[in-house]
């Protein structure tokens, strides 16, 4: 499995408009919804200052670049440059070499949560 990790951020340090056109786009659900894509998280800071995080969890290098492919990647680009200090950078990946979870762990609160497919599903 690999993580991926990307950094965005927002101009003026608006983290609300950026999640709202997470939840507009439904970008993480989609991913989600990809080949390969476990989970998906739109993190913010506590103080409000800084970059948004953005990590997901993928079964392997080429699901990840399914998702870099895909055509939801390309909708809605312009607004979101808008909402960011510069243009949206590349990406890190990172092979997962340990990992545990609790049970019934979910990746997100459940009122975070997009697609009841994916609730309470084991990562």
């Amino acid at each position: 499995m690999v993580r991926s990790v990307l950094y965005l951020r927002p101009r003026h340090d608006d983290h609300d408009a950026l999640a709202d056109f997470y939840r507009r786009y439904d970008v993480l659900a989609t991913a989600v919804r990809a080949a390969g894509c476990r989970a998906t998280e739109l993190q913010v800071p506590l103080d409000g200052k800084g970059p948004a995080l953005v990590t997901a969890l993928w079964d392997d290098e080429a699901a990840y670049q399914g998702w870099l492919d895909h055509e939801l990647r390309r909708v809605g680009r312009e607004e979101l440059l808008e909402l960011l200090d510069g243009d949206v950078p590349e990406g890190a990946l990172y092979r997962v070499e340990v990992a545990a979870a609790g049970p019934g762990f979910v990746p997100a609160g459940p009122e975070n949560v997009q697609s009841g497919e994916t609730a309470g599903e084991e990562v």
